[in-house]
């Protein structure tokens, strides 16, 4: 029992490392949209006209990406919501961060940052977006949060993954004020997730293994 544990835990360690790599955003390969806003994408219906894009995303084909911001009016906490459009209709629409998709006393301010790259180095472009928020609890001169979001390109499924282990690691740690940022400490963020899970084998195997 104890080799296989050993096996299936070099296995994990080899995949992680291998197909989570990290990369700097001066070494971005060919694959990285540079998109341009969509001059077309008024702010009718809410969309944010400087944050919506023409790309091209492996599963999707050539697509406008869409960033809208909410009708707080109704509730201040509502957060944005983001999809794929063709011809005017909605291909995709992106899975919400929260149930419901409002946030715990914090309201949405600006769409700060929309990046298409391969961070994962699969040869799929994903999408990174970074989102600025105000606290509706504390002092009123508490400074905005930011958020980054992480989705992973599904082509095979035609969707997009929230990352979510890598986006909480880079969250916690405040590494999410923008796309440059994310991507200088994804490597690190990628090696305290490891280090987590293997310290929380460890303790499942009642102190067995050693790293």
């Amino acid at each position: 029992m104890e080799c296989r544990h050993q096996a299936w835990i070099l296995f994990f360690c080899f995949f992680l490392i291998s197909g989570c790599g990290s990369m700097r955003t001066d070494e971005i390969p060919d694959g990285t949209e540079s998109a341009e806003p969509v001059s077309s994408a008024a702010d009718l219906q809410g969309k944010i006209r400087d944050q919506c894009f023409q790309v091209e995303l492996e599963g999707q084909g050539e697509v406008t990406f869409v960033s809208c911001a909410p009708d707080q009016s109704a509730k201040e906490t509502e957060d944005a919501v983001f999809w794929l459009e063709r011809d005017g209709e909605i291909q995709y629409q992106f899975p919400y961060v929260m149930e419901g998709n409002c946030r715990p006393q914090q309201s949405f301010v600006q769409v700060r940052e929309v990046c298409f790259q391969d961070y994962d180095e699969d040869e799929n472009k994903d999408v990174m977006i970074v989102v600025e928020y105000r606290p509706l609890t504390g002092t009123e001169d508490q400074e905005n949060i930011t958020e980054v979001r992480l989705y992973r390109n599904r082509p095979d499924r035609r969707e997009f993954a929230l990352d979510t282990d890598r986006m909480d690691m880079l969250n916690r740690n405040q590494w999410n004020h923008s796309v440059d940022e994310v991507m200088e400490h994804m490597g690190e963020a990628e090696q305290r997730l490891l280090l987590e899970y293997l310290t929380d084998l460890t303790e499942e195997a009642g102190g067995q293994y050693d790293f």
